[in-house]
């Protein structure tokens, strides 16, 4: 808007401007950007490194907020076979309102593909169950994710396969358009 039309709308001259359904206003993404503070505070108490690249830092539209790995026993002894691995996140923060983006779908729909456990938190209350070890916390990818035009499956099918034929994308970084 312009300091014009501003002072258009100010006066009365101009009617005020509509905000279109499911857009973010400056409360969504303040009430975003303090659930995002809080959970990375949370990771850190926890002694959790974790991931959070600033959107001018995504080189790939709909990474998550936070990524970060837990070990699947945090206390006590280790076994060598799962804390080896440990269970992989991806969060993506929201507000009450948010919705997911096309592509924060089909990355957050790789991710799952590829044995990542995806989740949609909303608030801090899911967070901390999530990473206390709650896998029914927070929300979990809509159906319709997984119909991506982007999806493995799509990608497979693109190349002449079937949804399991290739088994991924060959092993290049970066996945099927990376």
């Amino acid at each position: 808007m312009t300091l014009d039309e501003y002072k258009r709308m100010r006066d009365g001259k101009l009617p005020p401007m509509r905000v279109e359904p499911g857009a973010q206003t400056k409360e969504d993404l303040r009430r975003e950007s303090e659930l995002q503070r809080d959970c990375e505070n949370e990771l850190s108490l926890r002694g959790i490194e974790y991931l959070h690249l600033s959107i001018k830092a995504r080189e790939r539209k709909g990474w998550p907020d936070l990524t970060f790995s837990v070990p699947f026993h945090r206390e006590g002894w280790r076994c060598p076979t799962c804390c080896a691995r440990g269970r992989h996140y991806a969060v993506e923060l929201k507000t009450a309102t948010g919705r997911l983006s096309d592509d924060q779908k089909r990355v957050l729909a790789r991710m799952q593909a590829n044995g990542w456990l995806v989740r949609v938190v909303r608030t801090f209350e899911d967070f901390r169950a999530l990473i206390g070890g709650d896998l029914g916390a927070g929300e979990k990818l809509p159906p319709d994710a997984a119909k991506s035009p982007a999806s493995p499956e799509a990608y497979n099918l693109a190349r002449g396969g079937g949804a399991a034929a290739s088994g991924g994308d060959s092993g290049r970084v970066g996945g099927a358009d990376g």
